[in-house]
């Protein structure tokens, strides 16, 4: 695997350091990191403008998450030294760290006037420039730092990632294959390489290069991830989901890769699998609560309140919605939760389903009802607490929605009658 050069941070060349110094640095070095504090601030105490102790104190405030108190002391060392091209490397690394992208790409450029041959500044630059949308500098900065280090697989990957951005595909597909020719075990650049590729129409070659990586890394779970994927594009919802078990296999506490292989295991009609897996969702982040209302895990409502709640699109809310009558069949008082959007249409069935509240997803001035539920469940998990294991069980209660309209129109009375129906799902979602 190549130099991870977007992280690499610089210390200071102990070649020209005094004996004090240098014993600092080889106390950082050795990761004792407090004793090689105190000898740079002892060192302060007899020169407050020593240049190589202040930035030395800078580099491991920076490396201990201090990114405010590592820039004020680097910013120092360059005004006691300002030709240092190593503080100005790291102090655009902690301005990068504060999210200070234009100061940071000003430090590296000038660091760059200081000496123009410095490969890892310049992919840092090329890095800055990416995240502020600057992708004709970002390629520049690449294709100059490539002229130095043409072999450098880590280079060849960046500058794909730009060009992509950038809508040259095809010139990104070339340098993602450059990588890896220089680096057969990069397994980076074949995942790059693997979902550019489907943008040509190239999708059993992604597939190739998905399987290639994995024989180089089997440990990596997104490529496990994005193989399946690309299986689950082409219609191979059995292979995808032996591809994630592999993935599983290799990383067996990975939630997503069991999460998603939930999902392909409903493709395939497995729904005891199926639902099971896909509750590992609640494991991820994303899918947290702020609240504390416990989950329910099955055992007996009666006089109880639950709180089923929302927690993806308004589609999958409609979907779910079909099994909030089972829980109310539980004798539980049941409070539903929902996007503002599916309010008003769910409020149409409220009576109908026997439910007592709907309300808004997070909203305060519904707190006071939440805060009386003795349990809650997501409304995409009732299909797994109700063991709905049969496609029979999937549609009973075809029928339970149906819009209550205001008004009618009237249907001329013609043999082409042609109607159109239209969803509009969420603009904001990459599926949409």
């Amino acid at each position: 695997m190549p130099e991870d050069l977007t992280t690499y941070t610089y210390t200071l060349e102990p070649d020209h350091l005094s004996e004090r110094l240098r014993q600092a640095y080889n106390l950082h070095q050795a990761g004792r990191r407090e004793e090689a504090k105190q000898q740079c601030q002892q060192i302060l105490l007899e020169d407050p403008v020593n240049a190589d102790a202040l930035h030395l104190l800078g580099v491991m405030a920076f490396q201990t998450g201090q990114e405010e108190i590592a820039i004020n002391l680097i910013k120092w060392s360059i005004v006691a030294v300002p030709r240092n091209v190593h503080a100005y490397n790291n102090l655009g690394l902690a301005l990068e760290k504060q999210g200070l992208l234009a100061e940071a790409i000003d430090i590296y450029r000038r660091s760059i006037h200081l000496n123009s041959n410095q490969v890892g500044i310049l992919v840092n630059l090329g890095n800055a420039w990416q995240k502020q949308g600057q992708l004709a500098e970002a390629i520049d900065a690449y294709l100059y730092a490539i002229t130095l280090q043409p072999d450098n697989a880590q280079l060849h990957n960046d500058l794909a990632s730009a060009l992509q951005k950038h809508g040259s595909l095809d010139g990104a597909i070339h340098h993602y294959r450059l990588a890896i020719r220089l680096e057969s075990g990069y397994t980076e650049a074949y995942n790059n390489l693997g979902l550019a590729l489907p943008r040509k129409g190239l999708q059993e070659e992604a597939i190739a290069v998905f399987q290639r990586a994995i024989e180089y890394s089997p440990e990596i779970a997104v490529t496990y991830y994005n193989l399946s994927g690309a299986l689950l594009i082409q219609g191979r919802a059995t292979e995808a989901v032996e591809t994630y078990r592999r993935g599983i296999k290799n990383n067996p506490n990975n939630a997503i890769l069991r999460y998603y292989c939930g999902i392909a295991r409903l493709l395939t009609r497995d729904f005891k699998s199926g639902w099971a897996e896909h509750e590992e969702r609640l494991k991820l982040d994303a899918f947290q609560r702020k609240d504390t209302i416990p989950h329910w895990d099955g055992s007996p409502l009666k006089g109880r309140t639950i709180l089923l709640y929302a927690e993806q699109g308004i589609g999958d809310a409609i979907q779910f919605a079909r099994f909030i009558p089972n829980i109310v069949e539980l004798e539980a008082e049941v409070v539903i939760e929902c996007h503002t959007e599916l309010k008003p249409l769910l409020k149409q069935h409220q009576t109908a389903f026997g439910v007592n509240a709907i309300i808004d997803s997070d909203s305060p001035a519904d707190e006071n009802i939440r805060s009386k539920c003795d349990f809650s469940l997501p409304l995409m998990s009732l299909a797994y607490i109700l063991r709905v294991y049969d496609e029979v069980l999937l549609a009973t209660r075809v029928l339970y929605l149906r819009a209550v309209g205001t008004g009618s129109i009237q249907i001329p009375d013609t043999q082409n009658l042609r109607v159109g129906i239209v969803w509009a799902g969420n603009s904001n979602h990459v599926n949409d």
